[in-house]
C-alpha cells in the first residue's frame, strides 16, 4: 500500500510538533508500506510560513498528479487542505485528517485582546471544516474533541475515532539517574526531590495552576525543586517568571533539543502533568509518554481524558486536582515520599513498550483507515 502523508509542520524545530511528527514517520516506515511524507520547509516568519503552506498544498497535488504511483491513502495533518482534497476527489485516494484542536478555539484564547485576527480565525475554522466533513475519516487525539466535533461540526456521516498519542521508546528510556545528571549543566541537589515539568510553557497547559501548587508544598517542606523545562510565548514566560519569583525552588530552563529532555526525565524523581482545561479539548500530551517511557512516577491533573485515564488505566502514576492547589500540594507531597521507585520504573517501561508505543498507534490508524477499528460511537 502506498501512504502518502502530508503535514504542515517543518521538521526542525525544536517542539513538541515536529518531535511527534518526525516520531509517526518512523513508525509509519516500520509498518511495510510504501511511505512518501510531504512537509514544510523552514521558514524565518510567520507570513512566509503561510505561504509554504499554501505552496505544500500546491506541490503535492502536481506531484501527486504527474506521479504514475497514486496513494492508496493519505494522512494529513495540513492547514489549507485543497491539495489533498483534490487527490482524494480526482483519484480515489482515501484521506484520513488528524485533528488536534478546535482552530477557533484556541484562538479565543491566543487573540483574545486581538478582534481582526479572532475574527479570521472563525472564518478560516469555517474553511477548514469543509474539508474535515469531505475527509474518508477524522483521528482526533482526544475523545473530548471528537465528541464537541460530532455534536457542533461533523455530517453525521464521517467516520471519526480518537486514538492518543505514543512513546518513542528508542530515544526515551530508562538511564542511571546519576549518569543522567551529570550530563547536564544544571547542578541537581542531592538531598532534595526534583520535579519536572517539561514542555511548551502554553496558556493551556497549566503552568500556573503548577506553580501555585507549588507554592502550597514549599511552605510545607523545602526539600522539593520544580523545574520548569520548556519554551512558549516570551511575554507569557517573563509573566510567569516574574509572578513566582518568590519561590526559590522553581527554576525555568528554558526549550533543550530532544536528546537533553531525555536526560531531564531521566535526572528527575517524579515528573508532573497538569492543564488548565480551558479548551474544548486538553489534547493528549507527548510529554506523559516520554515520562512514561523512561520509567518515572506520573502526577497528573485528575478527571480528564487524555490525562487521568491514561494514568489510572495503566498505572503510571497518581492523580491530583492542580485547580486545587492545597490538597494537591498535600498528595504530592505524600506521593513523592512513599512511591516504589525500582517497581514504577520497570512498570512503567513495560507498559510503554507493550501497550503505548508509536507502533501501536500507528497499527490503530491503518486499522481505522481500512474499517478495521471501531469508529467511536
Amino acid at each position: 500500500m502506498i501512504i502518502d502523508y502530508v503535514i504542515s509542520i517543518p521538521l526542525n524545530e525544536i517542539s513538541g510538533k515536529s518531535k511527534a511528527t518526525l516520531e509517526k514517520i518512523d513508525a509509519l516506515i516500520r509498518s511495510d508500506n510504501e511511505v512518501r511524507v510531504f512537509y514544510l520547509k523552514p521558514t524565518s516568519s510567520k507570513s512566509a510560513k503561510l505561504l509554504s503552506m499554501l505552496i505544500l498544498e500546491i506541490n503535492y497535488f502536481i506531484k501527486t498528479s504527474l506521479s504514475k504511483n497514486k496513494p492508496d491513502l493519505v494522512f494529513t495533518r495540513s492547514y489549507f487542505c485543497f491539495g489533498t482534497w483534490l487527490v482524494e476527489r480526482l483519484y480515489s485516494a482515501k484521506v484520513i485528517r488528524e485533528v488536534h484542536a478546535n482552530f477557533y478555539d484556541e484562538a479565543k484564547i491566543l487573540f483574545e485582546d486581538q478582534p481582526i485576527k479572532l475574527a479570521f480565525s472563525k472564518l478560516y475554522e469555517a474553511y477548514i471544516n469543509y474539508f474535515i466533513n469531505s475527509s474518508s475519516g477524522v483521528i482526533f487525539n482526544n475523545p473530548l474533541l471528537e465528541g464537541y466535533y460530532k455534536r457542533h461540526i461533523l455530517k453525521s456521516t464521517v467516520k471519526t475515532t480518537s486514538i492518543y498519542n505514543g512513546a518513542n521508546t528508542d530515544l526515551f528510556k530508562p538511564r542511571p539517574i546519576d549518569e543522567a545528571r551529570n550530563a547536564l549543566d544544571y547542578k541537581f541537589e542531592a538531598k532534595k526531590k526534583h520535579l519536572l515539568f517539561l514542555g511548551s510553557v502554553s496558556k493551556w497547559h497549566g503552568v500556573e495552576h503548577l506553580l501555585n501548587t507549588f507554592r502550597e508544598l514549599e511552605q510545607e517542606r523545602d526539600d522539593v525543586v520544580l523545574l520548569i523545562v520548556g519554551g512558549g510565548n516570551q511575554d507569557y514566560l517573563t509573566k510567569l517568571e516574574n509572578n513566582y519569583c518568590d519561590l526559590k525552588n522553581i527554576v525555568f530552563i528554558g526549550p533543550v533539543p530532544t536528546d537533553k529532555a531525555e536526560r531531564y526525565i531521566n535526572s528527575a524523581d517524579a515528573c508532573v502533568l497538569p492543564s488548565a482545561n480551558n479548551r474544548v479539548s486538553p489534547g493528549s500530551p507527548l510529554k506523559l509518554y516520554d515520562y512514561a517511557a523512561c520509567g518515572k512516577p506520573i502526577i497528573s491533573q485528575e478527571n480528564l481524558p487524555g490525562y487521568s485515564d491514561v494514568i489510572e488505566t495503566h498505572d503510571l502514576g497518581t492523580t491530583v486536582d492542580y485547580m486545587n492547589p492545597k490538597s494537591a500540594a498535600k498528595k504530592i507531597s505524600t506521593y513523592i515520599d512513599t512511591y516504589d521507585c525500582n517497581r514504577i520504573l520497570k512498570h512503567n517501561r513495560d507498559v510503554t513498550l507493550t501497550k503505548l508505543s508509536w507502533d501501536i498507534v500507528i497499527k490503530h490508524w491503518l486499522e481505522f483507515s481500512q474499517g478495521k477499528l471501531s469508529t467511536s460511537p
